[in-house]
């Protein structure tokens, strides 16, 4: 859970409120937030690449669904999607990873399929 927290890319450290994950089975983790989760002021994009994030990493554990939590309550505001209890994973085919430029000088791992390469070989 703290690398998960501590690689927090968004702009309003939107995982500083994760309280827990607990996992109901082998392929179904809770993540529950505080009362003062702050996914509703993500933008769609900062909301479509989160959302990417947690797929690609989610389908390396072999998770088909993810299920949150604000304390006791079901469900979270996220961002232009409203309110959610569940996200299906639908993590998109990875081919690599690779070390991507950021406008401050460092760099940011991405997944070859968000960087839109198209990798293959002689065997496909």
């Amino acid at each position: 859970m703290d690398s998960l927290v501590e690689s927090d890319a968004t702009s309003q450290q939107v995982l500083s409120t994760l309280q827990e994950i607990t996992i109901d089975n082998e392929s179904e983790p809770s993540f529950v937030f505080t009362p003062l989760q702050l996914f509703s002021s993500m933008a769609s994009t900062e909301q479509a690449h989160f959302q990417e994030m947690l797929f690609q990493i989610s389908s390396l554990y072999g998770i088909d669904l993810l299920r949150f939590y604000t304390g006791e309550q079901v469900g979270i505001m996220f961002g232009q999607a409203g309110e959610i209890e569940s996200m299906k994973v639908e993590a998109k085919e990875n081919r690599g990873d690779y070390l991507f430029p950021t406008d401050n000088g460092t760099y940011q791992y991405i997944a070859g399929v968000s960087g839109g390469k198209d990798i293959h070989d002689k065997n496909g």
